[in-house]
């Protein structure tokens, strides 16, 4: 998949918001 670095960058965020969520 050419778009993992950019999933990579996501989950990140997506991870992040999910914390501050929390």
């Amino acid at each position: 998949m050419k778009t993992e670095p950019f999933l990579n960058s996501l989950d990140v965020l997506i991870m992040s918001i999910e914390v501050s969520i929390k």
